[in-house]
């Protein structure tokens, strides 16, 4: 039985990790471990942004906004079902008072895809479970579903997967150019899309991304480079092959007004309705691969990369070959040659 995680703002803290039980059931099973960390709790007075109560009602609308389209575009198994509360307490160990509305939502099963592929998980299970469980259909899915709403913030920590290869999708309100949210002004970043800089940081390695030195290219990708939605779609495209629920729903949004638009899903400005209808239509007319590339709205020109080369498929390097100390790497089974040329989108 799912339980429930509570999402509030207006707090100065980072975060506050409680022993969530099914994310500890799997990372026992997965890691080997016997017991978790104490919950912490981390004080940011950055955070105080988030006490602007514009901002933090609008981050509450936009979850509820994207999760509106995910249910008219029958994608809403990716995400957890979700609703707003007022939330009066007290938070554990800190006695800093709660008295706002708070984000309830199902708990996502398994563990993050970051969790699942950290360094102490044993090689084994990341084999089973993110290179030959995993629901090729769910990535192909999620990876539309990002491009449609541009997600702007869908790294590994917000994927989760569970024991069969399900996956589920988490805070999936930073999309749709909601520059409050999107860090660094992104306006794409998923790592099931190749050319954003999440999927980028994974195939060559984040210093080598940023910084474009030869020093810094990993010797081989993460194993996260998995959710690569060419490795799971056939032939490694999309084009215009979209599940039929998805294909109506771009017909409905991009023959929309943007008034329509925003009403319809509650959106909070014009300007995310024109994002969402100009992605539909795109997408509708000249295909998923050329929306990804070539369509608005797109990254700043520093954060706009080459698509890195495929690697679907992955065995666990020899420990002779061990780099930098890591107790594990994997290389791809058709071999690796990376892009040096990173940018010129």
């Amino acid at each position: 039985m799912l339980g429930i995680v509570v999402k509030i703002w207006c707090a100065p803290f980072t975060r506050v990790n409680a022993n969530n039980q099914l994310w500890a059931m799997t990372l026992r099973k997965w890691r080997g471990k016997e017991a978790l960390p104490k919950p912490t709790i981390k004080r940011d007075p950055s955070k105080k942004k988030f006490c602007d109560p514009e901002k933090a009602s609008n981050a509450v609308k936009m979850e509820l906004a994207v999760g509106r389209i995910a249910e008219a575009c029958g994608l809403q198994h990716l995400l957890p079902k979700i609703s707003v509360a007022s939330v009066k307490g007290v938070m554990p160990e800190t006695g800093h008072p709660v008295d706002w509305d708070g984000l309830f939502m199902t708990e996502a099963p398994g563990i993050s895809v970051y969790s699942a592929a950290y360094w102490d998980v044993k090689p084994s299970i990341i084999e089973e479970v993110l290179m030959r469980r995993v629901n090729s259909s769910q990535v192909v899915e999620a990876a539309i579903f990002d491009l449609l709403t541009s997600q702007c913030d869908r790294h590994s920590n917000n994927i989760f997967i569970d024991e069969q290869g399900g996956l589920t999708l988490i805070d999936n309100g930073d999309a749709l150019g909601h520059q409050d949210m999107c860090p660094e002004g992104f306006s794409l970043n998923s790592l099931f899309l190749p050319s954003t800089p999440e999927h980028t940081y994974k195939a060559v390695g984040k210093k080598f991304a940023q910084t474009g030195s030869s020093l810094w290219v990993t010797p081989s990708p993460l194993p996260h480079i998995i959710m690569d939605y060419r490795c799971h779609a056939p032939n490694s495209r999309i084009g215009g092959n979209y599940p039929p629920n998805v294909k109506q729903c771009l017909h409905r949004i991009s023959g929309g007004t943007e008034q329509e638009i925003q009403l319809d899903f509650g959106l909070l400005n014009g300007d995310m309705a024109r994002v969402l209808k100009q992605r539909a239509t795109d997408m509708t007319e000249k295909g998923f691969e050329w929306t990804l590339y070539n369509g608005e709205p797109r990254n700043p020109t520093k954060h706009r990369y080459l698509p890195q080369p495929t690697c679907c498929k992955m065995h666990q390097a020899p420990a002779e070959d061990l780099v930098w100390g890591l107790p594990w790497m994997f290389y791809c089974d058709d071999g690796w040659l990376p892009n040096i040329d990173l940018h010129g989108m």
